[in-house]
Protein backbone atom coordinates (compact mmCIF):
# COMPACT_ATOMS: atom_id res chain seq x y z
CA UNK A 1 0.00 0.00 0.00
CA UNK A 2 0.99 3.62 -0.92
CA UNK A 3 1.39 6.24 1.64
CA UNK A 4 1.43 10.02 0.43
CA UNK A 5 1.30 13.81 1.50
CA UNK A 6 2.53 16.95 0.56
CA UNK A 7 3.31 19.89 3.01
CA UNK A 8 4.92 22.78 2.05
CA UNK A 9 7.70 23.02 4.07
CA UNK A 10 8.38 19.18 4.56
CA UNK A 11 7.94 18.70 0.38
CA UNK A 12 6.66 15.23 -0.37
CA UNK A 13 6.87 12.27 1.81
CA UNK A 14 5.81 8.86 0.41
CA UNK A 15 5.91 5.18 2.24
CA UNK A 16 5.04 1.55 1.23
CA UNK A 17 3.59 -0.70 3.28
CA UNK A 18 4.33 -4.22 2.49
CA UNK A 19 0.59 -6.79 2.72
CA UNK A 20 1.99 -10.06 3.52
CA UNK A 21 0.67 -12.68 1.45
CA UNK A 22 -1.09 -14.78 4.26
CA UNK A 23 -3.35 -11.27 4.78
CA UNK A 24 -4.71 -11.89 1.34
CA UNK A 25 -7.93 -13.66 0.22
CA UNK A 26 -7.96 -17.42 0.06
CA UNK A 27 -7.32 -18.78 -3.02
CA UNK A 28 -5.25 -16.63 -4.36
CA UNK A 29 -1.85 -17.26 -5.56
CA UNK A 30 1.69 -15.34 -5.76
CA UNK A 31 4.38 -16.74 -7.81
CA UNK A 32 7.75 -14.96 -9.44
CA UNK A 33 9.47 -11.76 -9.03
CA UNK A 34 7.43 -9.22 -7.08
CA UNK A 35 7.58 -5.71 -8.70
CA UNK A 36 6.11 -2.91 -7.88
CA UNK A 37 4.60 -0.13 -9.89
CA UNK A 38 3.74 3.10 -8.58
CA UNK A 39 1.72 5.86 -10.98
CA UNK A 40 1.36 9.46 -9.70
CA UNK A 41 -1.15 11.18 -11.88
CA UNK A 42 -0.64 15.42 -12.22
CA UNK A 43 -3.87 16.00 -11.57
CA UNK A 44 -4.12 18.69 -14.70
CA UNK A 45 -1.41 20.74 -11.82
CA UNK A 46 1.44 22.70 -13.31
CA UNK A 47 3.27 21.99 -9.67
CA UNK A 48 3.02 17.98 -10.37
CA UNK A 49 3.57 15.45 -12.65
CA UNK A 50 2.51 12.57 -14.18
CA UNK A 51 5.14 9.47 -12.72
CA UNK A 52 5.43 5.91 -13.57
CA UNK A 53 8.26 3.94 -11.70
CA UNK A 54 8.55 0.23 -11.32
CA UNK A 55 11.35 -1.24 -8.74
CA UNK A 56 12.06 -4.68 -8.34
CA UNK A 57 11.46 -5.66 -4.61
CA UNK A 58 13.86 -8.38 -3.27
CA UNK A 59 12.34 -11.02 -1.36
CA UNK A 60 12.71 -11.29 2.60
CA UNK A 61 15.05 -8.22 2.28
CA UNK A 62 13.82 -4.40 3.67
CA UNK A 63 14.93 -1.91 0.91
CA UNK A 64 15.26 2.11 1.93
CA UNK A 65 14.61 3.79 -1.27
CA UNK A 66 16.62 7.48 -1.06
CA UNK A 67 16.29 10.09 -3.74
CA UNK A 68 19.02 10.03 -6.08
CA UNK A 69 21.41 13.13 -6.78
CA UNK A 70 20.89 15.01 -9.59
Amino acid sequence: MLERRFRYSEGIKMRIRRIVAKDLKSGATITGETILTLISDDNYSALQRTLLMQFPVPEGKPVLAEPSAR
